[in-house]
């Protein structure tokens, strides 16, 4: 049986910006109803790649894995996987996968750190987080912590690219514009996660999310893909905190907008309904 996060609780009292084109009600219910399109042929192709590309990753890593799993065993003598609760697409609630990088007792004291958290209501981004082991760090800067969940994709919970999957306590204060990002299935990587992954801005993590799932393409999720790599190597975890980005003296901080007219440059797109 499938369980459901439910959405009625309320959001936050202090008002989040978001993107002018996008929070707009007049702009935003057209495109709602263009997403509820199915498109099944869509559907079936993202889900045939995402199969082939996991299982072939997951034969490949298979070395990786193992020898992720003695280190992390070696390092505290506890368990190798940590399972967490995520939300997934339609409000479904599935255990997500991660290699353990944290101490054991590492929830429990959680609520003792809460104040040094910077990413807000909606991230917790400690920056050098006392509760990461010594082999955690290590996976957490390269994000190797994220390859079991090569195995979500494979069980159809997650997709290989995709908005990254929020804790149900985070998705309790989504608002209804918010709530968009759960139309798609979750990814282990994403437009924000090459475009913005430094950031804690979280109006403009939405904002990604959705011009993701307006423009899907089979070779926007390659360039994503492929792309992944070097935002990872060149970004930082985040217990490391929050790394800002370089600016221009003259210049304005660039808006959602410029940053995907940029991407549109590297990996040209023709606009496609959401998958469904």
């Amino acid at each position: 049986m499938q369980h459901r996060i439910d959405h009625r609780s309320p959001g936050l009292a202090m008002l989040r910006t978001v993107p002018r084109h996008l929070a707009h009600p007049a702009r935003t219910v057209p495109w709602q109803s263009q997403c509820e399109q199915h498109v099944p042929w869509r559907s079936h192709a993202k889900r045939m790649f995402d199969c082939v590309a996991s299982v072939l990753a997951l034969l490949v890593l298979l070395p990786v894995f193992v020898a992720i799993a003695l280190a992390i065993f070696i390092d505290d003598r506890g368990p190798v996987l940590f399972k967490t609760p995520r939300v997934g697409r339609d409000g479904n609630l599935f255990a997500l996968l991660k290699f353990r990088t944290m101490a054991r007792d590492a929830e429990q004291r959680l609520a003792q750190l809460s104040h040094l958290n910077t990413g807000g209501p909606y991230m917790i981004r400690i920056p050098n987080d006392p509760r990461v082991t010594r082999t955690g760090r290590v996976l957490r800067r390269l994000a190797l912590d994220e390859l079991p969940q090569l195995w979500n994709v494979l069980r159809g919970e997650m997709s290989l690219v995709g908005p990254r999957p929020q804790a149900p306590q985070e998705v309790a204060l989504y608002t209804a514009y918010e709530r968009q990002r759960l139309r798609s299935v979750p990814g282990i990587t994403g437009l924000w996660q090459v475009s913005a992954r430094h950031e804690n801005d979280f109006a403009r993590w939405v904002a990604l999310d959705l011009e993701y799932q307006r423009h899907w393409s089979f070779w926007l999720d390659l360039g994503i893909i492929l792309r992944t790599p070097m935002a990872v190597t060149r970004g930082t975890s985040s217990e490391h905190g929050p790394r800002q980005p370089r600016q221009p003296r003259d210049r304005a901080r660039p808006s959602t907008d410029s940053a995907w007219n940029a991407w549109q440059k590297w990996a040209p797109i023709q606009p496609a309904k959401e998958i469904e």
